[in-house]
């Protein structure tokens, strides 16, 4: 089994002969996918322990999704996607496909045949039940307008005082949402 730190020196470390990164086998990078949704929980729990939620009531859960699924991608390299919810369209969350191999200890939603984890960007955790409706790869290809889930000035502001406050540095977009 591979552990964090042979993820880690896989990742950023290791080359093959002539420079050419290792090829990972698909058991490898399924482990390591594994082994991200912890980094990606232990993320989402000091997120949490920092008052994420107060930020995220501030700005709105749209908004506290287009930034949560913004620091997701970017932190750990991952391909997320906004899920709408079901009646209500406004209830959105992130959801990240479950690897195919092997069990993980986090919930996971099956919808389209296809099992996510589904991150509640208000809380913010992993959630055993979301009322989901459609799933898209970014805040620009909902049906619901572009301004629900844009970042305005005000909402940076309130992002770059909520950093100043905990310490966390989250990654932040500019005044483009997705």
């Amino acid at each position: 089994m591979i552990n964090s730190l042979d993820i880690y020196t896989l990742k950023y470390f290791v080359t093959g002969a002539q420079g050419d990164p290792i090829q990972l086998t698909q058991v490898q990078k399924e482990t390591v996918k594994k082994n991200n949704m912890e980094n990606i929980s232990g993320g989402l729990n000091y997120l949490s322990s920092k008052g994420w939620t107060e930020l995220a009531e501030h700005i709105g859960r749209q908004r506290a999704t287009t930034l949560l699924l913004y620091h997701l991608r970017t932190t750990y390299d991952i391909d997320a996607k906004i899920v709408s919810g079901s009646p209500k369209k406004l209830d959105t969350a992130i959801a990240i496909k479950e690897p195919s191999r092997g069990d993980t200890p986090f919930p996971t939603v099956k919808f389209k045949g296809v099992r996510y984890y589904i991150i509640d960007p208000m809380t913010p955790a992993i959630v055993s039940d979301f009322k989901y409706g459609d799933i898209f790869d970014n805040t620009g290809e909902t049906y619901l307008q572009y301004n629900y889930f844009r970042l305005f000035p005000e909402d940076i502001d309130a992002v770059k005082q909520w950093t100043r406050k905990t310490g966390v540095d989250i990654r932040c977009i500019d005044s483009i949402g997705g």
